[in-house]
C-alpha cells in the first residue's frame, strides 16, 4: 500500500508537474553545470552514457566523441530533446529499458531526490548501477538541505518543522514541494505557487495555476551513506557540494557472490 501512494505521490507532484512546466522549463535549463560538462569531456572517446532523466536533453550535445542516450519520464521534454536530434525515450528510472553492464558512464542530475521513499531511491541507484560496466562511473547531484536560504524558503521551514505524516501537505511561502532529510520523520512539507521560471533574455514566462513538487532534500553525506550502506556494486570516489546540490562520483565494482 505505501508503493502505491509513494507511485501515486510522484505521479501527482512530480510527472504530472514536469508535463505542466516543460515549455518554461527549457527556457530556464539550458545551461551545463561546469562539473557535469567536465565529467562528460574527460570520458574516453568513444564511451557510452546513458543521461537517466535527461529532461530537455541540455548534457547530450556535451562531448561529440561519445555517443549518449537520455530518457526521462516527461514526454514534453523528451519530445524537445527528440526535437534537437537526441537519442532519447520515455521510460521509468525504476525500470530502466538497458542491458546489464551496458554503458561506460551514466548521469542522473537532479533527479533522485523527486523519489518518494528511501527503498524507491535506492532502486533507482541500483538499477542505474546494474546497467553500468564495471569500471564505469555514474554521476548523481541531488538537492541539498545545506544551502543559502532566506526565512521564508521551504529549505529552512523543514528544519524548523520536523515531522508531518505523509503525505500531509501545508501551504507555505516558497518555490518546490521538499521532504525533510531525516528519514524517520518522513517528514512532508509542501506549498502553493505560481511557477515561474527565468529565460535566457532575463523574460520571464508563468505557469497559470498553483503547483506543488515533490523533493526528498538531502543532508550532508547522506547520498554517499545511501550508497555505501545499500549499493554494495558501487563505490564512492568523491562527494561535494555544488549549485545547491550534493554530488556523489561513484565507481561500479565487482561483487562476488558466494
Amino acid at each position: 500500500m505505501m508503493e502505491e501512494a509513494a507511485s501515486q505521490l510522484e505521479r501527482d507532484h512530480v510527472h504530472n508537474v514536469y508535463d505542466k512546466i516543460a515549455p518554461y522549463f527549457n527556457d530556464s535549463r539550458y545551461k551545463a553545470w561546469p562539473k557535469v560538462r567536465q565529467f562528460l569531456l574527460e570520458l574516453q572517446p568513444g564511451s557510452i552514457v546513458a543521461d537517466i532523466g535527461c529532461g530537455n536533453g541540455k548534457y547530450l550535445h556535451i562531448n561529440k566523441d561519445v555517443f549518449k542516450l537520455g530518457c526521462d519520464v516527461c514526454r514534453p521534454l523528451v519530445d524537445f530533446a527528440w526535437s534537437q536530434g537526441h537519442e532519447v525515450q520515455m521510460c521509468d528510472g525504476l525500470h530502466l529499458p538497458y542491458r546489464d553492464s551496458c554503458f561506460d558512464a551514466v548521469l542522473s542530475i537532479a533527479v533522485i531526490h523527486h523519489l518518494s521513499t528511501k527503498e524507491r531511491r535506492i532502486r533507482a541507484i541500483k538499477e542505474m548501477a546494474r546497467t553500468l560496466r564495471v569500471g564505469g562511473r555514474i554521476m548523481i547531484y541531488v538537492w541539498a538541505m545545506e544551502q543559502k536560504t532566506n526565512n521564508s524558503s521551504p529549505v529552512s521551514l523543514v528544519q524548523e518543522c520536523g515531522s508531518l505524516a505523509l503525505p500531509d501537505l501545508v501551504s507555505l511561502q516558497g518555490e518546490d514541494l521538499k521532504q525533510s532529510g531525516d528519514e524517520k520523520d518522513g517528514g512532508l512539507l509542501g506549498e502553493e505557487l505560481q511557477e515561474s521560471t527565468q529565460s535566457p533574455q532575463g523574460s520571464e514566462g508563468q505557469v497559470e495555476g498553483s503547483c506543488l513538487r515533490y523533493y526528498h532534500v538531502f543532508r550532508e553525506g547522506e547520498l554517499a551513506e545511501l550508497i555505501a550502506n545499500h549499493v554494495e556494486e558501487l563505490h564512492v570516489k568523491h562527494t561535494y557540494f555544488d549549485h545547491a546540490n550534493w554530488c556523489v562520483v561513484a565507481e561500479k565494482v565487482q561483487v562476488w557472490k558466494i
